[in-house]
C-alpha cells in the first residue's frame, strides 16, 4: 500500500462503497455471496443505513441502464481467491486515477483488505493488475495531464520497470511532438520526465536501468554531451549484457548524428560485443567505416556478418555501398537485391539500386525499380530526381559512387 501526501479530492468511504458495488453488480446479478459482502462492507466501514442504502440503489440504477440486473440465487465465484483480488485491484485502480494515493485511502484499504480475507500475496496480485491497467491506458484513455498524474503516483515492481517507463518515455515524447507542430511553445520531455520520475522518486529505483535508460533517451541529441552523461549513468545500473548494449547503441547513436563517427564507431563496436546479434548496431558500424573511409574494413565487417544479418535490409544497403566504394558493382547489385528480398519496401536499397542501373545504362531495370517505389515513398522530391536521372539515361554515366549513399 502506497503512502502520499495528500491531493485534491481522495476516495472516502461513501466513494470506496460506490466502486465497490459497481464492481460486484459487473455481473448483472446480485447473489447470496454477494450479498453477505455487501454486508461486512457495511459493518466493516461504520456506514450508515441511509447512505450505504443510497450508495446501492445508485449501483444498482446505474447497472439497470447498461444492461438487465436480476436477482439470483447461485453457487457464485465471489467467495474465491481471484474474485476478491479483482475488488481489491478495482478500487485500488480507482484511487491512482486521482494521483498518488493518501493515507486516508490506505486507511480504506486496509479495511477493504481485512474484509475481503487477503493474504499479502493476493493485495500485491491485485495492485500489480491496477498497474498494470494505469501504464496500459496511458497511451489510449486519458488526456496528457490525467496520464501522467496517474502514471507517477506509484512506482511498480521491478518486472514492470521495463513497460512503466516505456510508458512514460512514449506519453511525454507525444506530448512533445504535439508541442513541436503547435509552435506554441516548446514541451521539454527530459525535464518533465525528471520532475516526475527522478526527482519524485527520491531514492527509490535510485540506480534502475529502465528509469534512467529513458531519461537519456528523452534528451535531445544537440546536447550531446549531457546526453552521453545521463546514458553513462543508465550504463552504470545495467545488470545484463543486452541493458549494457541499448545503452551503448544510443550513445553511439548521438555521436553518429553529430558526424563524430569515429567515437560512434568505437560504441557501436561495444554495443556489438554485449550483443552480438545486433544487427541494427552492425549497419550503423558499416556506416560509421563508409563515412570514415574505411571501406576494407567495412567490407571485413560485412563478409563476416552477411549471414548472420540477411534479414536486415539496413545493413545489406550499406554493405552495398561498401562495394559500391571498393569499385565492385557486380557484388554490391547482389547484396541490394539481397536487401529487397529481406525488405521489398527498403527504399533506401531501391533508390541505390536505380541509381546502379542508370550508371549501367539499363533503363528498363530503372523503370521497373522506379514504378516499384513510387508504391509507397512519398518523398516527391527524391522521386522527381530519380525519373530526371531515368530520362538522361542515354547521357554519359554518372559516378555510381556519388549517386550510391549510406543510410
Amino acid at each position: 500500500m502506497e503512502n502520499a501526501p495528500a491531493k485534491k479530492k481522495s476516495i472516502n468511504k461513501p466513494g470506496l462503497l460506490k466502486i465497490l458495488f459497481s464492481k460486484l453488480l459487473e455481473d448483472k446479478k446480485i447473489d447470496e455471496a454477494e450479498k453477505t459482502l455487501f454486508l461486512k462492507f457495511k459493518e466493516k466501514f461504520d456506514i450508515s443505513e441511509k447512505i450505504y442504502s443510497d450508495i446501492l440503489a445508485a449501483a444498482i440504477d446505474e447497472r439497470k441502464k447498461k444492461g438487465d440486473l436480476k436477482s439470483a440465487v447461485e453457487d457464485i465465484v465471489s467467495d474465491e481467491r481471484a474474485y476478491k483480488i479483482s475488488i481489491y485491484s478495482r478500487a485500488y485502480y480507482e484511487m491512482l486515477c486521482g494521483g498518488k494515493i493518501t493515507f486516508e485511502e490506505n486507511e480504506l484499504l486496509t479495511k477493504l483488505c481485512d474484509t475481503l480475507e487477503l493474504q499479502e500475496d493476493a493485495v500485491d496480485e491485485a495492485v500489480i493488475q491496477a498497474h498494470e491497467l494505469v501504464i496500459n491506458e496511458t497511451q489510449t484513455c486519458c488526456g496528457y495531464e490525467d496520464a501522467i498524474n496517474r502514471l507517477s503516483a506509484f512506482v511498480p515492481g521491478r518486472n514492470h520497470y521495463n513497460a512503466y517507463y516505456y510508458a512514460a518515455y512514449k506519453l511525454l515524447r507525444r506530448q512533445a511532438e504535439l508541442s513541436a507542430n503547435s509552435g506554441v511553445y516548446i514541451f521539454e520531455a527530459a525535464v518533465e520526465f525528471e520532475k516526475f520520475f527522478i526527482k519524485s522518486a527520491g531514492e527509490k529505483c535510485a540506480d534502475c536501468f529502465e528509469k534512467l535508460y529513458y531519461w537519456a533517451l528523452l534528451t535531445s541529441n544537440a546536447d550531446a554531451p549531457l546526453r552521453k552523461t545521463r546514458f553513462e549513468k543508465a550504463l552504470a545500473a545495467a545488470a545484463n549484457d543486452k541493458d549494457k548494449a541499448r545503452a551503448y547503441f544510443q550513445m553511439a547513436f548521438s555521436f553518429h548524428l553529430n558526424a563524430n563517427f569515429d567515437r560512434a564507431g568505437e560504441l557501436y563496436k561495444l554495443a556489438l560485443e554485449k550483443d552480438p546479434d545486433d544487427s541494427v548496431s552492425g549497419a550503423n558500424l558499416v556506416a560509421c567505416y563508409n563515412s570514415l573511409k574505411k571501406y576494407e574494413l567495412a567490407r571485413s565487417f560485412v563478409d563476416e556478418n552477411i549471414v548472420k544479418y540477411k534479414d536486415n535490409a539496413l545493413f545489406l544497403n550499406n554493405g552495398a555501398i561498401t562495394y559500391v566504394r571498393l569499385g565492385d558493382a557486380a557484388r554490391a547489385e547482389k547484396i541490394l537485391k539481397a536487401a529487397l528480398d529481406a525488405d521489398e519496401k527498403s527504399i533506401d536499397s531501391l533508390v541505390n539500386l536505380i541509381n546502379l542501373n542508370v550508371v549501367k545504362k539499363d533503363k528498363e531495370a530503372a523503370n521497373v525499380l522506379f514504378e516499384r517505389l513510387k508504391n509507397f515513398c512519398a518523398d516527391l522530391a527524391l522521386l522527381g530526381s530519380l525519373e530526371k536521372s531515368i530520362k538522361r539515361i542515354d547521357a554519359s554515366p554518372g559516378s555510381l559512387s556519388k549517386r550510391c549513399k549510406n543510410k
